[in-house]
């Protein structure tokens, strides 16, 4: 697997050892560390804080994680799509002026994507192809978290990428319409919100869902969902969450729409 280098979660790290070519500190900041944080995740290989002791951001940290440190990964290392690599050869050629790394996630037979967006100098949409879904569906369900857990989803049939640069870094995920109309979103606070370390199964029963999960015995976790049936494309859609807790077991079965967590 790719192994990103140490990161800092915290910007300024007094006392460290960086010197410039005088041997003198320079002032080295790290203003970026939410995004090294999503990049070592997306990578597959170690997620490495290398903040001083005392000094590291846990809230950061723990997007990569569950409780007990299982790291929350996708299935496969982040790339750049083939569109990116396409206009970087010829600028007549069509693709992203800019990064976008696509990589994904399926449990059972439903494909999640996951897309990091960085330094885009002009909006793109990215389509399903770009993203590795295929094959192609209808429409999926959007969500876009790189700074935390949003409130609202969007139904679509491609992801729409807005210009950024490094502090703004977008990470948008897709996530399969089901046939009873429902889309399970994941832990919307994690960096791959549907991870194959965290959900065993996505299961249609009769006008719900199913999910089979597991963890550290007595963490605590937030599911999300979206309900899509009747629902235009291109409308923000609300998102309905459900809290759940591990017990010793460290495996729970929760449903929607009935808000039920069952202990396995």
């Amino acid at each position: 697997m790719p192994a990103k280098d140490g990161f800092w979660t915290t910007p300024v790290q007094p006392g460290h050892p960086y010197t410039n070519k005088e041997g003198k500190s320079d002032g080295r900041t790290e203003p970026y560390g939410v995004l090294h944080a999503a990049v070592a995740t997306l990578s597959r290989g170690p997620v490495s804080p290398a903040d001083k002791i005392g000094l590291m951001n846990r809230t950061i940290i723990m997007r990569a994680c569950t409780e007990d440190g299982t790291l929350l990964q996708p299935d496969v290392p982040a790339c750049a799509i083939d569109a990116q690599i396409k206009r970087l050869v010829s600028s007549e050629a069509k693709g992203p002026d800019g990064q976008v790394w696509a990589t994904s996630t399926t449990i059972g037979a439903q494909v999640y994507a996951h897309v990091l967006v960085a330094k885009l100098v002009a909006p793109y949409a990215i389509s399903q192809n770009d993203a590795g879904l295929t094959p192609s569906s209808k429409q999926f369900v959007v969500i876009e978290n790189a700074n935390g857990a949003p409130t609202t989803a969007v139904l679509a049939d491609t992801i729409k990428a807005a210009k950024c640069d490094k502090l703004d870094f977008q990470l948008h995920h897709t996530s399969p319409v089901l046939s009873n109309g429902w889309a399970f979103l994941g832990e919307l606070g994690k960096f791959v919100p549907v991870a194959s370390a965290r959900t065993k199964a996505v299961r249609v029963v009769g006008t719900g869902l199913e999910i089979v999960i597991m963890g550290a015995p007595q963490e605590r976790i937030r599911l999300s969902f979206v309900d899509t049936s009747g629902k235009a494309k291109g409308g923000a859609l609300p998102i309905v969450s459900l809290e759940c807790v591990f017990s010793e077991s460290g495996t729970l079965r929760a449903s929607m729409p009935d808000k039920l967590c069952i202990d396995v």
